[in-house]
C-alpha cells in the first residue's frame, strides 16, 4: 500500500539537542521530519557547584524527566571536547575505523597522552578515502560522561560540535552568501562560518565583551586570507544578544552588517502559532536547537 509506505517514511521523531557546559544544559525537543522542525520545548537546566558526576547526573536526570525523551543529540564546549578531522581508508570496516583514526590522530600529534576519542561520525568520500569528525577528551572525561550517560538513560545517537550546531540553527538552509554566526555568552565567544566553498574551523575564546570586536575582525581577515572572499551577514546570539546595546556596540566598533540572529529560521511554526519563548529568550538556545536538528 503506498500511502503505509509515504507515512512509514515521512513519520516525525523526537529529538533532544542537549548544550552541555559545566554551568548548565541548554535543551531544545524538537519533532524532526523529511520536511520540516518543529520545536516543542525549550529550557534551561543549573549544573549546581557539588561534586561534577554527581551534578551533572541529577541535571540530566531532571531534563529527561521534562522532557519524556531520553534520543539526544549533544554539544560541549571546545575546550572539553574537541573536534579534529581525519581521513582512513575508504570502506574500512567499523572494528577498523577506530584504530585508523586513532593512528592518524597520533601519526599528525593531535593525540596526546592521557587522551581518548568520545564519538566519531563520517561526513563525506572523496579520493577512496572517507573523512570523520572525531570527537576527542582526556580519557577521564570520557569515561565520566559515559557513566553519566549511562547511568541517567540518556541514549546518544549524536555528538555535534559548537560550529555545526550554531550554523544549523542560525543559517537559512540552502543559503550561498558566506556567514558568520557569533554565540556570545558570559564566559565565552563561539564563532562559527558557513561558506559554501570552504570549511573553516570554529573559534572558541574566552572573551571579555569589549574584546569581542577585534576577535570578529580578526576572524573575519582570517577567513578572507584563507579563501580570497568575503564575509556578507554577520548573525550574533547568545546571552549578549539580548541586548540591542551589545549588537550596536559590535556594529560600531566592527564597521560590518552586525544583527540579531533568527535562531529559529530553520524551523516551522503555524500561522499564528505562540512560539514556545520569546525572540529575545530564543537567542541563548541556537547551540541547543542547532544540535537538534544536526
Amino acid at each position: 500500500n503506498r500511502n503505509v509506505m509515504f507515512s512509514i517514511f515521512s513519520r516525525e521523531k523526537k529529538i533532544l539537542g542537549l548544550h552541555i557546559t559545566e554551568e548548565f544544559i541548554r535543551y531544545a525537543l524538537v519533532s524532526k521530519s523529511a520536511k520540516e522542525n518543529k520545536v516543542i520545548s525549550l529550557g534551561e537546566e543549573k549544573i549546581a557547584r557539588v561534586e561534577p558526576r554527581n551534578a551533572l547526573l541529577s541535571a540530566l536526570r531532571n531534563v529527561l524527566r521534562k522532557t519524556e525523551q531520553r534520543n539526544a543529540h549533544l554539544s560541549f564546549p571546545p575546550d572539553f571536547v574537541r573536534t579534529e578531522t581525519v581521513s582512513v581508508a575508504f570502506g574500512a570496516s567499523k572494528k577498523d575505523v577506530l584504530n585508523q583514526i586513532e593512528f592518524r590522530l597520533k601519526e599528525r600529534l593531535l593525540l596526546s597522552h592521557g587522551e581518548s576519542v568520545l564519538y566519531f561520525e563520517k561526513f563525506e568520500s572523496v579520493n577512496n578515502k572517507d573523512f570523520y569528525n572525531v570527537f576527542i577528551s582526556s580519557a577521564e572525561n570520557v569515561d565520566f560522561l559515559k557513566s553519566v550517560f549511562v547511568n541517567s538513560g540518556l541514549s546518544v545517537k549524536k555528538i555535534i560540535s559548537t560550529k555545526d550546531a550554531l550554523l544549523a540553527s542560525c543559517v537559512k538552509t540552502g543559503e550561498i552568501v558566506n556567514t558568520m554566526v557569533l554565540n556570545a555568552d558570559t564566559r565565552r565567544t563561539d564563532i562559527a562560518i558557513f561558506s559554501p566553498f570552504n570549511r573553516f574551523r570554529g573559534i572558541s575564546s574566552f572573551s571579555e565583551r569589549e574584546k569581542v570586536p577585534s576577535l570578529i575582525k580578526d576572524t573575519y581577515q582570517d577567513f578572507y586570507n584563507i579563501s580570497r572572499d568575503k564575509v556578507g551577514y554577520f548573525f550574533v546570539c547568545g546571552l549578549f544578544a539580548k541586548e540591542p546595546s551589545f549588537i550596536n556596540f559590535l556594529s560600531r566598533e566592527t564597521r560590518l552588517p552586525v544583527q540579531e540572529a533568527d535562531v529559529f529560521c530553520n524551523f516551522y511554526f503555524k500561522s499564528g502559532e505562540v512560539p514556545v519563548v520569546t525572540r529575545e529568550e530564543s537567542l541563548v538556545y541556537a547551540v541547543a536547537l542547532g544540535t537538534a536538528i544536526s
